[in-house]
């Protein structure tokens, strides 16, 4: 038997850690703690909550960063690399901090103040979109300017040829060719926005059966000691994370035999 390389190691070693990490909190919530949260009328409320709202701030997230993510992948200027960097400082900050940052415009800036008086976001249900838009917005751009770099500017070439250039060319060819990348981006940033806790918490508060999402429920769980619901909740959350990851990978999968068949791959 083939001695396994110190690099295929490290990975297993990584992937096992990982694991572990994921399922720790399988060993204090028993199955039956698991039905007891998911049948509770609170906990489903702050379940749907974060799915709702994680669906709508993903696909704003995405739809805006469509159009960033093709200018950068496209553009080698000096803005186009100001604006990559500037979304890469974005996805460092913490959400809190970002929170934070959105409060003050909202509060004290105008037109900001302006918005905030005429539409009420603060501490409403809109608030929990917002806040998982701006934190799911820079992982949106980075993610969808991979998949746009990796279709060729060759075919940009040939469809200048036929008239098709700027906006034409991205919603006629590039779009279509990019789907199931798209797709994907969307389904990761489906995934980061029910996670988002920081700014979710500055901006929209933490009023249960309101404003509760799923992470902000078991912040809840664990200030009351209650270990074994806040774990339970967790692995509902982590359950959701599998199943969104593995359709993420088939749709890279797709997205790579789409490239590989005109002949990109």
């Amino acid at each position: 038997m083939e001695k396994p390389s110190p690099l295929a190691v490290v990975v297993a070693g990584l992937a096992m850690l990982t694991l572990t990490v994921a399922l720790a909190p399988a060993t204090v919530a028993s199955p039956s703690a698991v039905a007891r949260v998911l049948g509770e009328a609170r906990f489903q409320r702050a379940l749907l909550l974060s799915l709702v709202t994680a669906t709508i701030s993903a696909s704003i997230a995405v739809l805006l960063s469509i159009p960033v993510a093709y200018y950068v992948s496209r553009r080698s200027s000096s803005l186009a690399r100001l604006v990559s960097s500037l979304h890469l400082l974005f996805l460092g900050l913490p959400p809190v901090g970002l929170g934070v940052s959105i409060l003050i415009l909202l509060r004290h800036l105008p037109p900001f103040t302006l918005a905030e008086e005429r539409i009420g976001i603060l501490f409403t249900l809109k608030a929990v979109i917002v806040a998982q838009a701006a934190v799911v917005a820079p992982l949106a751009i980075s993610l969808l300017t991979s998949v746009f770099s990796y279709i060729p500017r060759t075919l940009d070439e040939l469809a200048s040829l036929y008239g098709l250039q700027g906006t034409g060319l991205l919603a006629r060819i590039l779009l279509p060719v990019a789907l199931p990348g798209i797709a994907g981006a969307w389904v990761l940033s489906l995934f980061r926005a029910i996670g988002e806790f920081g700014a979710t918490l500055v901006l929209a508060g933490n009023t249960p059966g309101y404003t509760e999402t799923l992470p902000l429920a078991i912040y809840n769980m664990i200030s009351v000691a209650d270990v074994e619901a806040a774990g339970a909740l967790l692995l509902v959350t982590v359950g959701l994370g599998v199943v969104l990851l593995l359709i993420y990978t088939r749709l890279q999968a797709v997205l790579s035999r789409r490239l590989e068949a005109l002949g990109w791959g």
